[in-house]
């Protein structure tokens, strides 16, 4: 393991990485707001310029020269990764992060980057985002490398999942939203592409509470996205593999697909007679069970070297 873990920060390099083509780049707007996310965790307001100023001050330490299209499709590359050898900004505090505590947070960057630097350092470091990045590398780990490949995560893909908090029809209300763990690597064709301990968010769809005549409680789940080991957020769902191996290792609860990959859960097996309470529906913390990719996505996967 801490071979692996030295093989996966190898190519934190002390220097900026060098762009190759330019990414396909969403309209002007949306590009600048993406970044904005990414970094900040909301969009920004006021001149579009002094707005790309700001980033190119966080990433990169100065205001960079050019063309405004040119210098936005530069921070957007460097935020998606998609045409650097060495990963994305996101990527790079991915395996920093992942690598110290195995666990991916949700979050911008900047704050997890502060984070991570007082959990290390005990203060927050000052510095661009890629000097703040490279001080970490060089100060934890060994020179190596590793390699990012475009790979395809297809759909169904099964990915095993572990709650961080427990779930009660009785308690739980709708809108609530459900924490989870992945709790087992995700390879393809050998390269990671979700790593165990990445973060998962879903949301409580509806609850309808256990009651008389024997009716248990159900709740219904959207499980929203997975964080993959570049950032990109995979989108997955119970269908029918993943509901078939829930419902054959519970012994007490079953699964029902819903709309749009949700999950209707509820307790196995109905009480008899009207003053008869059913049985809520309750789901431990710690429990562990599979979702499903419900679309096809292309994600950084990482080789070591």
């Amino acid at each position: 393991m801490r071979k692996r873990i030295a093989c996966l920060l190898s190519l934190l390099i002390v220097i900026m990485p060098v762009a190759t083509l330019a990414a396909e780049m969403p309209p002007t707007h949306e590009a600048l707001a993406e970044i904005e996310v990414m970094l900040y965790g909301g969009a920004g307001n006021g001149p579009l310029a002094s707005r790309l100023e700001r980033i190119e001050g966080d990433l990169f330490g100065t205001t960079q020269t050019g063309a405004f299209v040119a210098r936005l499709s530069r921070a957007y590359d460097y935020i998606s990764g998609e045409n650097l050898i060495e990963g994305s900004v996101v990527l790079k505090l991915n395996v920093i992060e992942w690598s110290l505590f195995q666990k991916l947070s949700v979050g911008s960057v900047v704050n997890r980057l502060a984070e991570i630097e007082k959990q290390f350092y005990g203060e927050i470091a000052s510095g661009s985002i890629f000097s703040r990045i490279n001080r970490l590398n060089n100060d934890i780990f060994p020179s190596s490398s590793f390699q990012v490949d475009n790979v395809i995560i297809p759909v169904g893909t099964l990915i095993k999942i572990r709650l961080d908090s427990s779930i009660n029809s009785e308690e739980t209300k709708p809108g609530t939203t459900v924490a989870y763990t992945v709790a087992e690597d995700v390879k393809i064709n050998g390269r990671l592409a979700i790593p165990a301990g990445a973060q998962g968010r879903g949301t409580v769809l509806n609850v309808s509470p256990s009651g008389n005549m024997g009716k248990g409680g159900v709740i219904e789940i959207s499980w929203g996205s997975i964080l993959a080991i570049d950032g990109t957020r995979i989108d997955v769902g119970m269908t029918d593999k993943s509901i078939s191996k829930f419902n054959s290792s519970s012994e007490e609860l079953a699964a029902m697909a819903s709309i749009a990959g949700a999950v209707m859960l509820s307790p196995v097996g109905l009480a008899a007679g009207f003053f008869v309470k059913g049985k809520p529906m309750v789901i431990d913390k710690g429990t562990e069970f599979f979702v499903d990719v419900r679309y096809e996505t292309r994600v950084g996967g990482v080789t070591f070297k």
